[in-house]
């Protein structure tokens, strides 16, 4: 009965296409797994009494890194639970989430120590928090970075909230380099943005809605960039959205800046015909842009300039949806995220 009960749990991965970063490997392969633990790979494994996977046309690939998760605890806003939104990362083959600072705010060991129990109580996935880079991520007084960091936040960020003040800003990237520690950037102009919901563009203006140019991103990122010169800090510039910006981040490679980006996967999906019909599910800001940025973006993936696709994972309620377009909540659920990409492509 022992032996049955051990079979049981092994698994057979035949014939998938199998991409490990970490060892450069990139072929077609059997994989056994022994008791959740991955122990043998070759071109024809043989395990008698295994369950057996054809993986046929699918890729095998080790656990994924999402960049950006907005998550829920108490008070945030949000629906479901640190439980709730890491059993559906790993649903998904996401086994590591970064998470932004704007659950708590993350700006104090508590919440720190909060996150990283319910997140190991739940055993889905490991969270990685961003620390806030300003207390109660309201760009004026400068968060414990470096304590926040021993307490486990692999960067900083200030999420959504803007830091106006130039000099906060560069004093909060001088602090950080000084510890080494990352620094997350979500560029958008707060002025150029005010009151803003959907791209500046032809389908904004056909449905009234107050738009957000997309000068509001590199504004922003063009600031950022300098200041990144001037500090030294390593930057990493989350929810790209535009060819502008892409042209910025370009130059500030070339120039050797220690800069990495990313962009959302609603963004490499869809473009601004999503909003067609006033459909609240696309709102998300970054808006979504034009679909001569959506190319764009797509391009940067593919030549390197965009690091990393994430996906901006925002959990929130139906409720906070139904109303008018404009009043309604920015934000996607990863989930929703994928099922809207399966409309706008006809799937």
């Amino acid at each position: 009965m022992a032996s049955a009960n051990r079979n049981r749990a092994h698994i057979l991965i035949r014939k998938g296409r199998v991409i490990d970063p970490a060892s450069g490997r990139d072929d077609v392969a059997d994989l056994l797994i022994e008791n959740g633990r991955l122990t043998r790979i070759g071109a024809s494994l043989d395990a008698p009494g295994a369950d057996i996977v054809e993986a046929d046309g699918h890729w095998v690939l080790p656990g994924l890194v999402d960049a950006c998760v907005h998550l829920s605890l108490p008070g945030s806003g949000r629906t479901g639970d640190i439980a709730s939104e890491t059993r559906a990362a790993a649903a998904g083959g996401i086994t590591h989430l970064a998470a932004q600072p704007d659950c708590g705010p993350v700006d104090s060991t508590a919440v720190v120590r909060l996150i990283r129990e319910q997140a190991g109580q739940a055993g889905f996935a490991r969270i990685m928090p961003i620390a806030a880079m300003t207390q109660g991520l309201l760009g004026e007084q400068l968060a414990e970075m470096s304590t926040l960091a021993r307490a486990g936040c692999i960067a900083v960020g200030n999420a959504g909230g803007k830091v106006a003040n130039s000099l906060v800003l560069k004093r909060s990237l001088e602090y950080a380099a000084t510890f080494d520690l990352p620094v997350m950037f979500r560029p958008q102009d707060s002025a150029l943005s005010a009151g803003g919901c959907a791209h500046e563009g032809p389908v904004a203006t056909r449905l009234g809605l107050p738009g957000i140019p997309a000068v509001a991103e590199s504004v922003d990122l063009s600031r950022d960039l300098l200041l990144v010169e001037a500090t030294g800090v390593r930057a990493h510039f989350q929810q790209i959205s535009s060819r502008d910006s892409l042209r910025l981040l370009r130059a500030a490679k070339r120039r050797g800046l220690p800069v990495t980006a990313d962009v959302s996967i609603q963004h490499l999906l869809l473009d601004e015909s999503a909003l067609e019909g006033f459909n609240s599910h696309c709102h998300v800001i970054p808006p979504l842009r034009s679909a001569a940025d959506r190319e764009a973006l797509l391009e940067a993936v593919a030549d390197g300039t965009i690091d990393a696709i994430c996906s901006q994972h925002t959990p929130i309620g139906s409720s906070s949806k139904a109303a008018p377009f404009p009043a309604t909540k920015p934000g996607m659920a990863g989930s929703g995220c994928a099922a809207l990409a399966g409309l706008a492509t006809g799937q």
